[in-house]
């Protein structure tokens, strides 16, 4: 997270804000592992007069690499103050060697909401106390994968795992890829874990260097 130089209005009106934020009502609908949501349209409107009468807005920013979809999130006060987070989120594929628009537009829009909620600290969704992620629903799996043992898979995974636990990677990322592939987990290919596992060592690798380059100064 990074702010301007100073943020004592900014922090204060946010306090307040918050104090004062709506309960959001879940009633969109996830079929990959019946959980309910508020959609990024619904949620907007629902925190964007309380920001306005306490002289808040946002911005969001959308920028990436061709793998990765990165939301800059920007709180900004009338006092000029501001603080920002930035969210990366590796696009999937849905059943095709490489990912469509579509799942480009689907990853951005599941990153504006969850980063937006995150910064405001307001859930966006219903807590299944990560029972989605324990027991994944079965889902029929694609044709072309079926010849694929999900034992067989299992080294992917575990490294994909391994690779999430890097403290390095957020803890907004990693919770935001585990929901995004909750209710897909056991029908995903080599070809979706491995270019997962290459974008976030990516990621790990890009803020190592942001890390040795900020020591140097």
């Amino acid at each position: 997270m990074t702010t301007s130089e100073k943020i004592a209005a900014i922090a204060a009106a946010i306090v307040k804000a918050q104090a004062e934020m709506p309960k959001l009502l879940a009633d969109s609908d996830n079929p990959y592992y019946k959980s309910k949501y508020i959609a990024l349209a619904d949620l907007i409107k629902e925190v964007r007069p309380v920001l306005a009468k306490h002289g808040l807005a946002v911005i969001q920013g959308v920028s990436g690499d061709g793998e990765n979809v990165i939301i800059t999130t920007r709180i900004i006060h009338e006092s000029g103050e501001w603080i920002e987070e930035a969210f990366t989120m590796p696009v999937v594929a849905k059943g095709t060697k490489e990912a469509t628009p579509q799942d480009f537009g689907a990853a951005v829009t599941y990153a504006r909401r969850y980063s937006l909620a995150g910064i405001l600290g307001v859930a966006s969704e219903e807590d299944d106390d990560a029972n989605s992620i324990s027991k994944p629903i079965e889902r029929t799996v694609p044709a072309k994968a079926a010849s694929v043992k999900h034992d067989d898979l299992k080294p992917l995974k575990d490294k994909l795992v391994e690779i999430m636990k890097d403290p390095l990677i957020k803890p907004e990322e990693r919770e935001g890829q585990k929901k995004a592939w909750a209710g897909k987990w056991n029908t995903l290919t080599s070809e979706e874990l491995e270019k997962a596992i290459l974008a976030w060592e990516k990621v790990i690798s890009e803020r190592k260097s942001a890390v040795a380059q900020a020591d140097i100064f």
